[in-house]
């Protein structure tokens, strides 16, 4: 009974801490990440992992701790006893909290909080012992385990309710925005989050509201506008085009028997498509069969021609193709976006394709771009506009300027915008030298250098004096809100629009959309309402609204959003 009494008591504690976890989305998403780590490991069999199961897990370790290296040596009428495991506890209290942080990746709690924890458990459970080694002599003993019990299985209830719990199971399903409904205009104000990132942050604006315009039921992995005309793109491999005025659908393109997705790597799949100005034939990107990154032709208009693979990109990883394809009218050629496939120094590396934005069918000189390999017996590619990046999502172009927003690693997004008018050779954007704008910690030694007549030079150098510096960029951790992979949009064209030449861009998990005023430097917050659900995966302009943009979401939502 005494050992039952100090787990309902951890158990207690422990429940009050994870209800103050459950509040934070920043906990959620660490949450899911746990169960993505175990989904990798390819875990079994399906289990259920919730707050309250993590609660228990923390409370019969804690207890089994305490029980061996307190109890026996706790001596309630020793003051010097006390003392000695009072620090025992505190100690053993502390290496379980920051464990179970670590596990949980939960890097950004307040230190207020942090600091109640670690110091009011040892009073708690140095006065329980002390009230077990008294072996209860009086009624309040006998009380204590009457209250205890129906307390903590009060508390347990009242907690279910409202816990998130994630499931694993070796059938991944989507997610689902069922809760909302078709059609219904969203309007409760957003909460406005700390910012921590780029100086040129402004202020945050409230007033945003969304309605959902069409529900697929499975991820939609990006949204497309040509002219008036809007493509929404399934992960699956489908191509739907979506008329404004009438809310219809009509299926445009069928691809998902040359498509490789798989919902456990959602980045798989299809990715992007982009016309050509002439209006005869357009191309996509997927994930090939092959897991390769694939771009292919199709005639517009019915011809004897059919669909042409243009380029074919070999990947190893699950993930990081990006795939973002756009046409340029500044370099009236086709802008194809690269992720680094899960092989961080190919970013860099200027003899492979991964890491890059590079053109279709442009070529630059060769002796513009640097050699930079692991050896210098070959050559540099002639095709690339950009390279060290990592995953650039949503790449757009307004007039001269390239918007290149590139999807960060452990904690930092970033927003490049190049002014084309000074390109003169290949812009190196850091990756993985830099991340965002801080150097990234996690590289011992660099494979690769810059070639010059045949002498290695230290990446290092070059790196640090030839890096992009990024006009906006943001922490993943460091408020209520984790923010993390940056969703690129476009420029509002419309003049009448007090959103005229401002970038709209969202961040994946935060629900939030921001304007930049690219001219003039400064950045504005605008939440979405509260009611919004699921992640965003793409962005683009309403094509003929000046105060409104389109979203898509993981969960199959395709969403029109007008912003205050």
């Amino acid at each position: 009974m005494k050992i039952l009494t100090l787990l309902i008591i951890n158990f207690t504690f422990y429940n009050i801490f994870f209800k103050y976890l459950s509040k934070s989305n920043a906990t959620k998403q660490n949450l899911k990440n746990l169960i993505e780590d175990l989904e990798r490991i390819n875990f079994p069999y399906e289990a259920s992992i919730s707050y309250n199961s993590l609660t228990v897990l923390t409370s019969i370790i804690l207890t089994i701790f305490l029980w061996l290296f307190v109890y026996k040596s706790f001596v309630a009428s020793v003051s010097k006893s006390l003392l000695s495991n009072f620090l025992k506890i505190f100690f053993i209290n502390t290496a379980v909290l920051f464990g179970l942080l670590y596990f949980l990746r939960a890097y950004n709690l307040s230190r207020f909080v942090l600091l109640i924890l670690i110091t009011i458990y040892p009073l708690i459970a140095s006065l329980v012992f002390y009230l077990i080694k008294m072996n209860f002599k009086s009624k309040v003993g006998d009380y204590l385990y009457i209250f205890l019990i129906p307390f903590s299985i009060l508390i347990l209830f009242m907690s279910t309710s409202d816990t998130p719990t994630e499931t694993i199971n070796e059938d991944t399903t989507v997610d689902s925005d069922s809760s909302l409904i078709v059609g219904y205009s969203y309007e409760s104000e957003g909460r406005c989050e700390i910012w921590v990132g780029s100086s040129n942050f402004d202020n945050c604006i409230t007033g945003a509201s969304f309605s959902i315009l069409e529900t697929f039921n499975k991820r939609i992995s990006n949204v497309v506008t040509n002219n008036e005309d809007v493509f929404i793109l399934t992960s699956e491999g489908e191509i739907f085009k979506y008329k404004l005025e009438t809310y219809q659908k009509e299926l445009f393109l069928d691809i998902k028997d040359k498509v490789f997705y798989d919902p456990a790597y959602f980045e798989s799949g299809l990715f992007s498509l982009a016309f050509h100005p002439t209006q005869e034939f357009f191309l996509v990107t997927y994930s090939g069969l092959d897991n390769s990154l694939i771009v292919e032709k199709y005639p517009l208009q019915p011809s004897d021609s059919k669909p042409k693979i243009q380029l074919k990109i070999p990947s190893s990883d699950c993930c990081h193709y990006s795939g973002n394809l756009i046409w340029s009218n500044y370099f009236s050629d086709f802008l194809l976006s690269v992720g680094d496939m899960g092989n961080p120094y190919a970013a860099a590396n200027t003899t492979s394709s991964k890491g890059k934005v590079i053109f279709l069918n442009k070529s630059l000189e060769t002796d513009l771009t640097p050699l930079i390999n692991d050896a210098s017996n070959t050559s540099p590619l002639n095709n690339l506009l950009g390279f060290g990046l990592r995953n650039p999502w949503k790449t757009s172009e307004y007039k001269n300027y390239l918007f290149i927003p590139d999807v960060g690693y452990q904690t930092t997004e970033e927003l490049n915008v190049v002014d084309l008018e000074s390109f003169n050779n290949p812009v190196y954007f850091g990756w993985p030298y830099y991340e965002g704008n801080l150097k990234n910690p996690n590289l011992e030694y660099f494979p690769i250098y810059q070639w010059e007549e045949d002498e290695p030079i230290n990446f290092g150098r070059y790196a640090t004096e030839n890096s992009f510096n990024p006009q906006v960029f943001y922490s993943h951790l460091g408020s209520e809100t984790y923010r993390a992979a940056i969703i690129g949009g476009g420029v509002i064209e419309l003049e009448n629009s007090k959103y005229f030449e401002r970038y709209i861009f969202a961040d994946y998990l935060s629900k939030e959309i921001f304007s930049y005023d690219f001219k003039n430097n400064t950045l504005k917050q605008i939440p979405l309402p509260v009611d919004f659900e699921s992640s965003i995966t793409s962005l683009a302009i309403h094509p003929n609204h000046p105060s409104k943009v389109l979203i898509t979401t993981g969960s199959g939502n395709f969403i029109e959003v007008e912003l205050p």
